[in-house]
């Protein structure tokens, strides 16, 4: 599965929040939970709905490791650093 595939599995696009991303997938999770649901074929629809989800919160988990950057920004040049002698 590609990011792009998870993304669309919850009905997101690809600038959408981690709030964003929580809401939809408590939303759906509700929506086709196996013991909640009367769609058919449910069980396999929240498999892939879990599925996405665990892939974009681990990426939040590692850019919040990493720094806190959660979507991409360039890195801005700065002024290099005095030399310390």
């Amino acid at each position: 599965m590609s990011i792009e595939n998870d993304y669309r599995i919850l009905g997101l696009n690809m600038t959408a929040s981690f709030a964003e991303i929580k809401k939809s997938y408590r939303k759906l999770a509700h929506e086709y939970h196996p013991d909640l649901s009367r769609h058919t074929n449910c069980e396999k629809r929240f498999m892939e709905i879990t599925a996405a989800y665990a892939v974009l919160r681990s990426m939040k988990t590692q850019h919040s490791f990493l720094g806190g950057l959660w979507t991409y920004r360039p890195i801005v040049s700065r002024k290099p650093a005095a030399l310390y002698i």
